[in-house]
């Protein structure tokens, strides 16, 4: 149900950020992702770092904060 949740967020936002999130979550390290991206390490913590801060916020706007001892989502 969780894993839902999260794909939907994920399928409303911008499908590069979306992308490098996935990207990320399989193992990719940030200077990978530049490379493929051609963007700095640097830039791509920062796009990362904002794409976690936007999922968080659609999931808060779609579910409500969550609670106890559910996993975070980054």
């Amino acid at each position: 149900h969780e894993k839902e949740k999260v794909r939907a967020v994920l399928a409303a936002m911008e499908s590069r950020a979306a992308g490098l999130l996935l990207l990320r979550s399989d193992g990719f390290s940030y200077d990978e992702l530049a490379s493929a991206l051609e963007l700095k390490g640097a830039a791509c913590g920062t796009r990362c770092g904002r794409a976690k801060g936007s999922v968080r916020q659609e999931y808060i706007k779609r579910y409500g904060e969550r609670r106890g001892n559910e996993r975070k989502l980054g």
